[in-house]
Formats: structure tokens, C-alpha cells, sequence
């Protein structure tokens, strides 16, 4: 027989109805309904070349570690108007033809059959600029269709209505 434990007796008094209170009060708080939105890159995996020689750019670095495979960017931003900057320069596929996909802002497309490869070429770095996309949700949505392989994205600049944001994605 276990023994008994004087202290536990002496200060826990309860009947369990106090415990039994406060889980029902946790179920029952507010439960997000649905998928929630998170910002960041929507699949994708990493690419770095930390030596590689990236021409055309006022900082390579910025294009060095790049994110491949995603098939979207969500970036949480007030609604208005934006100038939306997103950077590029392929790494891996040198032959023209290897590496195509289109980009769309806010579900609108805005840079179709992007071949990193033919034009500026590999180790480029390419600057897609889009001004004037409006953002009516609160959230910023960029999409990648691959047509052949998978896009490549080294980062993102935001710019509007108070807003600033650089990433490296």
C-alpha cells in the first residue's frame, strides 16, 4: 500500500471541480476557422553559391542565396499601392531553355516566360520591377509557374505608403 503524503493531503483540498473548470474555459476559447496565412515563401528549398560571381549587380551577395522550387511569396503589407522589385540571377542552368517561369502579382501576371539563361544570361543579376500593384487584402502575393524546371528567387523589395522591406529569401 503506498503511503500517504501529508503534504499533497494538507494543501490540495480540491474537489477537482476547479480543474475541471478551467479546461472547459480552454476549449472554449476562440479557434482560428481554416487554414491560416503565414508569411514567407511557400515551398522551395535553398540554393547558395557564397563564391560565385554575380555581374551586373551593385551587391552580389543579394543574389547569391536564392530560394528554388517555390511556387509563391506572401508578405504581409497595408492595403495601397506598391513598387514591387524581385531579383533573380540563375545559377545553375546555362543553356537557354533550361530553366522558364512566369511571375504574378497579387494573381495578375507580370513577367511571363522568364528565362534567366537567354536574357541577361547565367550569373546575371536580373531585376523584374513592378510599380503600381495594388494590394487590397493586406497581403502581398507573389506567384511562380514553372514551365520548365523550377524557379529561383534571390530576393524582394517592397516599397509604398510608409513600407520598406528588403528580404533575401
Amino acid at each position: 500500500q503506498e503511503p500517504i503524503d501529508p503534504v499533497r493531503v494538507i494543501t490540495n483540498r480540491s474537489s477537482g471541480k476547479q480543474g475541471y473548470a478551467l479546461a472547459q474555459a480552454a476549449w472554449r476559447q476562440e479557434w482560428a476557422q481554416g487554414p491560416q496565412a503565414v508569411e514567407g515563401p511557400i515551398g522551395g528549398y535553398p540554393l547558395v553559391r557564397a563564391a560565385a560571381t554575380i555581374s551586373g549587380a551593385a551587391d552580389p551577395a543579394v543574389y547569391r542565396d536564392q530560394r528554388c522550387g517555390l511556387t509563391g511569396y506572401r508578405l504581409r503589407v497595408p492595403k495601397g499601392r506598391y513598387a514591387v522589385t524581385l531579383r533573380f540571377a540563375e545559377m545553375e542552368r546555362t543553356r537557354a531553355g533550361e530553366r522558364v517561369f512566369d511571375v504574378t502579382l497579387e494573381g495578375r501576371p507580370s513577367a511571363a516566360g522568364v528565362d534567366l539563361a537567354k536574357s541577361p544570361g547565367a550569373w546575371t543579376a536580373f531585376d523584374s520591377v513592378a510599380r503600381d500593384v495594388a494590394v487590397t487584402d493586406g497581403w502581398l502575393d507573389v506567384g511562380f509557374v514553372d514551365h520548365q524546371n523550377v524557379p529561383c528567387l534571390a530576393a524582394l523589395e517592397v516599397e509604398g505608403r510608409a513600407v520598406e522591406r528588403r528580404i533575401n529569401v
